[in-house]
């Protein structure tokens, strides 16, 4: 998405979409995410995923 500059490398909050690539890629491991936030987002996807669900078939 080029959210972040290769001049200075700030983020620009318009152009991000939080796809988190920019974690796995950056050599120095200088982004981070919010322990927090995590626990919250793996809490409510466990959730999610413990909730049967009906096969769907989509034409």
């Amino acid at each position: 998405m080029r959210a972040i500059s290769t001049y200075d490398f700030t983020a620009d909050s318009q152009t991000c979409i939080s796809c988190m690539r920019c974690m796995c890629d950056c050599p120095a491991h200088a982004r981070k995410v919010n322990g927090l936030m995590v626990k919250i987002a793996s809490a409510a996807i466990a959730k999610e995923c413990n909730v049967h669900k009906e096969a769907e078939l989509f034409l």
